[in-house]
């Protein structure tokens, strides 16, 4: 178990939101966004929106179960860090990227967007309201940044999503995690 701090936004509009928390990491589970729990303080900060989250193996916002996650504004932002700060996916960029440099406890590559896990790469895709298709998307590309405690384990994650627009720029969108406090425990649903 860890506590966390997330932070993302997207360059080219409203879209950013705060997550902070504590999750836990079940190395067994297998590389899967499943892997990683989550029980955080969500803000949608374009919303005014603040709601507290568990991810476990069901879904609860405020205590309740949430059946229809659509229903729920504060899921998209929830299930957003939890895609960008699952540690089995955080492995998994490593384990996908080609050329990963590394220098002391820094790790870092890029990749093509659909070259991530489909859990992350569609995530990009719900932020944005679903408007890249995967062809779309494939186009883009993520850089990375892992930074390892003295114990292997995640200090620090940063991604950033780029994309290359008609008039030639090439707007960045930053998310980035921090981990604290790794000890042992386990996100538990409400109740």
């Amino acid at each position: 178990m860890a506590d966390f701090a997330f932070e993302g936004r997207i360059s080219q509009g409203t879209w950013s939101t705060k997550a902070t928390g504590r999750l836990s990491y079940d190395h067994g589970a297998g590389s899967s966004p499943f892997d990683t729990r989550m029980d955080m303080k969500v803000t949608a900060e374009h919303l005014e929106l603040t709601k507290h989250v568990v991810l476990a193996d069901s879904d609860h916002v405020e205590g309740k179960a949430v059946d229809n996650p659509a229903q729920e504004p504060i899921m998209l932002y929830a299930r957003c860090a939890h895609a960008m700060g699952a540690v089995g996916i955080v492995a998994d960029l490593a384990r996908l990227t080609e050329n990963v440099t590394a220098s002391k406890r820094r790790y870092s590559g890029v990749l093509a967007t659909t070259k991530a896990p489909a859990s992350l790469w569609r995530q990009i895709s719900a932020i944005n309201n679903d408007e890249f298709t995967e062809r779309q998307l494939a186009k883009t590309t993520l850089s990375w940044v892992l930074t390892l405690d003295q114990e292997n384990r995640p200090k620090s994650f940063e991604l950033s999503w780029h994309f290359l627009l008609d008039d030639g720029t090439r707007p960045t969108s930053p998310f980035e995690t921090r981990y604290s406090r790794w000890r042992e425990g386990r996100v538990s649903e409400p109740g």
